[in-house]
């Protein structure tokens, strides 16, 4: 389970369960929605408390090649614990802040997760446009890694929604796809 996954779930459940709200505070457990509002100065000043060099041209090198800021703290970083989960947090938002056209799984999946939201209010025009633009992040990456089916992608890239999960099924989200160059069979070719 990727990270942003997991920081997906936790957070949702602790809007609808006062206990795990309250466990998330009493651990102090770092989430996305703790930076909202931080600047990119805050976030920079965050990432130098935890021992990482940063600065906006030093990041732009540490990601050089990565495909999710996930893979930069674990791999490159090598932090741990709650460490790792702040470094991560703000490396993903300052990725979506000043490199917001290069791939990263995080920001693939919140495009997918913004997808999924429309859907569901009906705005499938909205859907459709998200989705597509999600679709050619999914290319990209599988270019990057040479994965030429949505189950390669899944397996290398766990996400919130698993691709292979959502092409099968009714709905706006596998019209979408079925409508989108090479993946046009539900084989799960991409190529």
């Amino acid at each position: 389970m990727s990270w942003v996954t997991l920081d997906r779930i936790v957070s949702q459940e602790a809007l609808s369960d006062e206990a795990i709200r309250r466990q998330l505070e009493q651990n102090a457990r770092p989430m996305r929605s703790h930076i909202v509002g931080m600047g990119d100065e805050d976030l920079l000043a965050k990432l130098r408390d935890l021992g990482v060099d940063a600065d906006r041209e030093k990041l732009a090198k540490l990601c050089e090649g990565a495909l999710s800021a996930e893979e930069v703290v674990s791999e490159r970083l090598r932090l741990h614990d709650w460490d790792a989960d702040w470094a991560w947090i703000c490396l993903a938002a300052l990725w979506e802040r000043w490199w917001p056209d290069k791939v990263c799984l995080e920001l693939l999946d919140d495009k997918v997760q913004a997808g999924y939201e429309a859907d569901q209010r009906n705005d499938f025009v909205a859907s459709s446009r998200i989705w597509l633009d999600a679709w050619s992040d999914v290319l990209r990456q599988c270019d990057a890694v040479g994965a030429r089916s949505m189950r390669e992608f899944d397996d290398r890239f766990p996400m919130t929604q698993s691709l292979m999960t959502r092409h099968g099924t009714s709905g706006c989200a596998s019209r979408t796809l079925s409508l989108i160059p090479r993946a046009a069979s539900p084989v799960i070719s991409i190529r």
